[in-house]
């Protein structure tokens, strides 16, 4: 221990009173009693030094331990002194069988009378006692550092689980678009926008003019939509309201979400709504409770959800600001960019949002702003020479040195351009080459108008190149403008040292990125905020789109060639089925091309026929293919207690006959040509290829979505519900997928829509096991739709672990519930409606909740009996369900219907007994406590006991569960202080045992269970309470030999020779049981905890019961002493036996 600077007295007493203490080891049975008291002081001093509390003494309380310290140091002295002057000799250099003589004729020199002895007695006495005070103070402030640290951890588990939701809500990152988008834009600029009147209308700090508005004005009023020309800087201008509005929104209650509409970022209306309420949750300072479970489940939340969120979250802020740029580029079907827009004039129905969005003023866009406040978008004069002052830097040096020039310069494109700061970027970037004044003026007089002429022009100059520069640039151009997604720079560099028939990349062929973005004309950027390389505008997409056949002919052959290429270096030949996935990781950091290339290789595969001779390359070694299939295999989404077909097939793909791997190559990849090509020469044959054991070429194509050559297949034949040793059928496959339309062609085709799936090994599959089931777990409502009007057999829950109705409102599916409702026929007696409730509370669906308990048909017993099971499901359910919250809203509507008994009991154990047991760790601790809080309103008792005669308090104390003493401690702790019924700290279990019996009991499973003992003693839990057997908690403390317990015990009056129904005393207990023994007998838990028990726990334990009276001439009823049971289990030599011997009177 180090207490640090301010306590170095109590260093010195502590090691003084250690010394003395040894000096006393040898000492005769008539210095008895003074030996005692100076190993009592050393253990409350070794108490003091246990409890480490450094971190937590103030200055006062320092100051007050060196006190005694002094006070002590010079008791200790004066008795060392006496030691001393009667023991000259140096025991260490006296030969070693003469040590005990000399030890003999020192304390036989040592001459004390009776006072002398008492009033060191009287001294040591006062020391003591002020020990015990100070450590009885500073525990009390360790206990605060424990409930401190469990704070800590509480809200570090939060932290963690806060940015986990935050990135299962979306992966999308436009704060990073918002640093590089501002980080480009000249001081100044977009001040006309700022200061307008429509702007500040639209911000309206003040809203007192904004209530006086009627309702569909104010509406209006809050969205400002503002279209503008390609290139006029839309998107800066969108940046600098971010910004803007980030430095005046200074309230806690005023929110801010923004999203960058990009088109070369695919991205789904659930996905754009994921991203804006990821930001919203952001600004919590805790996830929403209504999202805690869906995210647990890492469910995919469909659009009503989303809104429903977004409504939610809208009701804890004043005021809402949403910018969304670039409509336009938002690549949704125009009907979901008008249900987009709906929603959110549905929400400034409700809330205080307000919109602010941009477009190009035309794609029927801005007719959806209609009645909204409007302002154009035009690059002012003031901002563009602004912008070209700050990029006349990147001209000749020439132009660096005449002003003049500048200015010229600057004039001449600022009046060009038509209001497009993309064109001025285009025109300035083209003066670059110009050598001289004369050239530059001349390229000022033939600027190109509009931004096809510019981009022409600069094709051309790029054309002007050397030409390898003419081929490096064109090269860039073609993979960035028909890659599926922005490249890094290391994807793109790799990208273009791919050398035709070259089996590995050569590092020497690496091209730098400067020199790749210095080529291509001022077309290509690279942002180092996001990593990637890019085209400097979107409309620069549309002109390549429009001239790639000319300009890049055969460009997505290209990009698929080389992808082949790269998957098939000779670096990936050491894959194979053995190889981790480690190894694997590993391989795709070395070689950054690959993820993309396997990702995307079948998409550039069909946006231009490819040959089979091209594709065949792919297999010059099968580790090609299992490369693909790792990538994919990785990539799949990963779905709680299902099995999951893109995790595990491509083990089974990967130990086929690799003689027809071609076959399956065409199947992943929706090779329709190469399958026809392959099935017409083997006659058809090879359709069902691998049909014993169910992994078809059907099966995986099905697996992959491959559409196409699913239709094929079942063309010539293919048997659709092939399964075997592949429990999925292909359509069970695709319904788990989620592939909508291959599962349609499927179950048009006549896959048996009834199939099962026969689960061999797993039991954690949720019975989940047809493909019904399957459908209402992956949410998909046109499937769930089509099956049932295909005539799927809807079956009660029966065996299963869940019913269709159960299983779609454990999954949170509203519009699938509604339908199988309304076709599945209920006119029997409602049993099943018991366990329907049941998954509707724990899923926490109020409106199924409310709905069933609505039901006229059903009778108020009835209804009463579903209430409480439902309650004892939801109080009991553990992780596999919706423990991280408390639902508060189902559990409100259960415990107010009539009749409904909160203190009832299911098998022996009440709501309160089921709720406190299930707390496992942080996340449950706060729902416990919530829900606990909540019964407790409801009137819920904690004293009522349970089957084994246990209160609340007397469950959470004596608990055998896994959870640490922690969250016992944190259980114990609001049971004892909450306001509701007051925890009975002499309730009494079957056995008889109290809270405190059983805290010290627990001492065998945690050490640090002592704090609970603090707690109840602190309380006033009674030390000297009996069981059945009329055991005290010193009793058990005694027989476990736990150090810290006596003491506490003792110091709260413990009666040290209170005998039990078979008169054994502490001591006799103490003496009666070896623990090392009884440790060795129990598990693992107890052994570890024996490992760090003192070596000599024992003997210290008899020394504390000694100190304080304890009588070791007590007999039971067997006549036993401590002394004979001491003899009797341990060694003769043993110091205790020793002990008991000079304590014994005959």
């Amino acid at each position: 221990m180090s207490f640090g600077f301010g306590v170095g007295d109590f260093l010195a007493v502590l090691k003084l009173a250690n010394t003395v203490r040894k000096q006393f080891k040898d000492a005769p049975s008539q210095f008895k009693s003074i030996s005692d008291d100076v190993k009592l002081l050393s253990n409350v001093l070794r108490d003091i030094e246990d409890e480490d509390p450094s971190e937590n003494l103030q200055n006062a309380q320092k100051a007050k331990l060196n006190e005694i310290s002094r006070s002590c140091t010079g008791l200790l002295g004066d008795l060392h002194a006496i030691i001393n002057k009667y023991q000259p000799i140096d025991k260490s250099s006296a030969e070693p069988r003469g040590i005990k003589n000399i030890g003999d004729r020192v304390w036989k020199r040592l001459n004390w009378d009776q006072k002398e002895i008492h009033d060191f007695r009287q001294r040591l006495s006062t020391n003591i006692d002020s020990f015990n005070l100070f450590l009885t103070r500073i525990t009390k402030q360790v206990a605060i550092t424990t409930q401190h640290g469990v704070t800590q951890l509480l809200e570090y588990q939060d932290t963690q689980q806060h940015e986990n939701c935050l990135e299962w809500l979306s992966s999308l990152d436009h704060d990073a678009k918002q640093a590089d988008f501002f980080s480009r834009v000249q001081e100044g600029t977009g001040k006309w926008l700022l200061t307008s009147t429509e702007f500040n209308k639209w911000v309206s700090l003040n809203d007192l003019a904004d209530q006086q508005l009627e309702p569909k004005t104010a509406e209006t009023h809050r969205t400002l939509f503002c279209p503008g020309i390609p290139g006029a800087g839309k998107t800066f201008l969108s940046s600098i309201v971010i910004n803007h509005l980030q430095q005046i929104l200074r309230p806690n209650d005023v929110a801010l979400a923004f999203f960058f509409c990009n088109f070369r970022e695919k991205v789904t209306l659930e996905e754009m709504l994921g991203s804006l309420l990821k930001q919203f949750v952001r600004q919590q300072p805790s996830i929403p409770q209504y999202l805690v479970d869906p995210f647990r489940r890492r469910a995919s939340l469909v659009t009503s959800d989303f809104m429903t969120c977004l409504k939610s979250m809208f009701s804890t802020f004043s005021k809402v600001f949403l910018v969304i740029d670039a409509l336009d580029e938002c690549d949704l079907p125009d009907n979901l960019r008008t249900r987009f827009l709906s929603e959110l004039r549905a929400l400034q129905h409700d809330f205080n949002l307000r919109v602010f969005a941009t477009s190009r003023d035309d794609q029927g866009i801005p007719a959806l702003f209609e009645g909204c406040a409007r302002l154009q978008v035009r690059a002012s004069p003031e901002d563009v020479k602004r912008f070209l002052a700050g990029r006349v830097g990147i001209l000749p040096a020439f132009v660096q040195k005449r002003s003049d020039l500048q200015e010229e310069i600057i004039t001449e494109i600022s009046t060009s351009i038509d209001g497009m700061f993309l064109l001025a970027r285009l025109h300035i970037d083209s003066l670059q080459g110009k050598r001289s004044p004369k050239l530059i003026r001349q390229a000022l007089k033939t600027l190109p108008k509009g931004l096809d002429a510019a981009y022409v022009e600069a094709m051309s100059r790029i054309e002007n190149q050397h030409p390898d520069e003419v081929e490096t640039a064109k090269d860039v151009l073609c993979w960035i403008s028909c890659a599926t997604r922005p490249l890094t720079p290391l994807e793109l560099q790799h990208a273009l040292a791919i050398e035709d028939d070259q089996p590995f990349l050569d590092e020497d062929n690496v091209p730098d990125i400067e020199d790749l973005v210095s080529v291509c004309a001022g077309l290509v950027t690279f942002d180092e905020q996001s990593g990637v390389v890019r085209l400097v505008h979107y409309t620069m997409q549309d002109f390549f789109d429009r001239t790639k056949d000319s300009l890049f002919p055969g460009a997505h052959h290209k990009i698929a060639t080389r992808c082949i290429s790269y998957l098939s270096f000779d670096v990936f030949s050491n894959a194979s089925v053995e190889i981790s996935g480690k190894q694997y990781d590993t391989m795709l950091r070395e070689n950054p091309l690959t993820e993309y290339s396997a990702e995307n290789l079948r998409y550039h595969i069909h946006q231009q026929e490819i040959d089979l001779g091209l594709v065949s390359r792919l297999f010059r070694g099968q580790w090609s293919f299992y490369t693909l299939l790792y990538v994919w295999e990785r990539d799949a989404p990963w779905s709680h207690n299902l099995t999951t077909p893109q995790l595990w097939a491509p083990l089974y793909i990967r130990h086929l006959p690799k003689a027809r791997l071609d076959i399956y190559l065409a199947a992943c990849l929706d090779l329709v040509q190469t399958m026809k090509t392959i099935l017409e020469d083997d006659a058809g044959d090879t359709c069902d290829f691998e049909r014993e054991t169910g992994l078809t070429p059907l099966w995986c194509a099905a697996l992959y979505d491959s559409w196409a050559v699913v239709d094929l297949l079942l063309n010539f034949g293919a048997y659709p519900s092939a399964q075997q040793f592949i429990e999925f059928t292909p359509l069970m496959v695709a319904i788990h997928c989620n592939h909508t339309e291959t599962a349609q062609l499927l179950i048009g085709s006549g896959a048996n829509i009834n199939d099962e799936i026969h689960h061999t090994e797993s039991e954690d599959h949720e019975g989940i096991d047809i493909p019904l089931l399957l459908a209402i777990a992956r949410r998909n409502e046109v499937l769930v739709r089509c099956l049932v009007e295909r005539g799927v057999i809807i079956e009660p829950r029966g065996s299963r672990k869940h019913g269709p109705l159960d299983l779609a409102a454990l999954h949170n599916h509203d519009a699938i519930f509604d339908f199988l409702f309304e076709v599945i026929d209920r006119n029997s007696s409602g049993s099943d409606y018991h366990f329907l409730l049941c998954c509707a509370a724990m899923g926490g669906r109020e409106h199924i909740v409310t709905r069933l308990l609505e039901r006229d048909d059903l009778s108020a017993e009835w209804k009463v009996s579903c209430a409480q099971n439902a309650l004892y499901g939801l109080s009991s359910c553990g992780p596999d369900y919706n423990d991280d919250i408390p639902h508060d809203a189902v559990l409100k509507i259960l415990l107010g219907l009539d009749g409904v008994d909160v203190n009832f009991q299911f098998e022996g154990k009440g709501l309160l007994h089921r709720s406190i047991g299930r707390t496992s760790n942080v996340r449950t601790l706060k729902s416990t406590i919530a829900t606990t809080k909540l019964l407790y309103q409801h009137g819920a008792d904690q004293n009522i006991k349970n089957k084994d005669g246990q209160s609340c308090l007397v469950q959470t104390v004596a608990s055998d569960l896994d959870y640490g003493f922690k969250f016992r401690l944190e259980i114990a702790k609001f049971l004892l202080d909450t306001n509701g019924p007051q925890a009975d700290l002499e309730s009494q279990d079957h056995n008889g045992r109290t809270p405190l019996h059983l805290a010290v009991m627990s001492m065998l499973k945690s050490y640090e269970c002592q704090e609970i003992v603090r707690l109840l003693l602190g309380k006033g839990a009674n030390p000297n309470s009996r069981d059945n057997t009329d055991r005290t908690p010193l009793s058990y403390a005694a027989e476990l030999s736990l150090l810290a317990i006596p003491r506490l015990l003792l110091a709260s009056d413990a009666n040290v020779d209170d005998k039990d129904s078979a008169g054994r005393t502490p001591l006799s207990y103490a003496v009666g049981c070896n623990p090392q023994k009884l440790w060795g007998h129990h598990d693992k838990h107890l052994k570890i905890f024996a490992e760090k028990w003192p070596p000599n726990s024992l003997g210290e334990a008899v020394e504390i019961l000694l100190s304080k009276g304890a009588d070791p001439n007590s007999r039971d009823h067997d006549g036993m002493t401590p002394l004979l049971r001491a003899e009797k289990n341990l060694p003769e030599d043993h110091e205790v036996v020793k002990k008991l011997r000079s304590s014994y009177r005959s």
